[in-house]
């Protein structure tokens, strides 16, 4: 049985989060269009409205950030709000809280913790067949304890 656009497209962004929650760089990539728009301005990282996938994938997958085997990770999506632009690109506003955990680099057993609660925006575009996402940008509405100190190890 053929799915349906919209299902296809929450099937990518479920993807998306899990991609990134188990460091699965080579899945996250496969997600993404030639050109995309990224914007995670509003937590200290990379914006670029016209870039290669690579730019973000770099960036998350980095040492300094997720691609640190310390930090865990979990992306909860909830409510979405779904939005059909043109028969060939949906757009979705979705709310998030993004969950990340490291033991502190000191010796005393304690961890690191901080969460990030937003609304997020994504897009996707009917590419040769299959929906990519051409678009991600992060709405920051606060965030719960020190992130920073999450990537340092403090």
């Amino acid at each position: 049985m053929a799915t349906t656009p919209l299902l296809q497209c929450q099937n990518t962004l479920y993807d998306w989060a899990e991609s990134i929650d188990t460091k699965s760089w080579s899945l996250l990539h496969s997600l993404f269009a030639p050109e995309v728009s990224i914007d995670y301005g509003d937590v200290g990282g990379v914006k670029d409205l016209s870039a290669a996938p690579d730019l973000f994938i770099d960036w998350v997958s980095s040492p300094e950030r997720l691609g640190n085997l310390e930090i865990t990770t979990q992306h909860f999506i909830g409510a979405c709000k779904w939005t059909e632009v043109s028969g060939a690109r949906w757009r979705v506003y979705f709310q998030i809280r993004a969950a990340h955990w490291r033991p502190s680099n000191k010796r005393d057993g304690a961890t690191l913790n901080a969460n990030g609660y937003g609304l997020n925006t994504m897009e996707f575009e009917l590419s040769e067949g299959i929906w990519k996402i051409v678009l991600v940008k992060v709405g920051a509405r606060w965030i719960e304890g020190d992130i920073e100190a999450v990537f340092r190890g403090d």
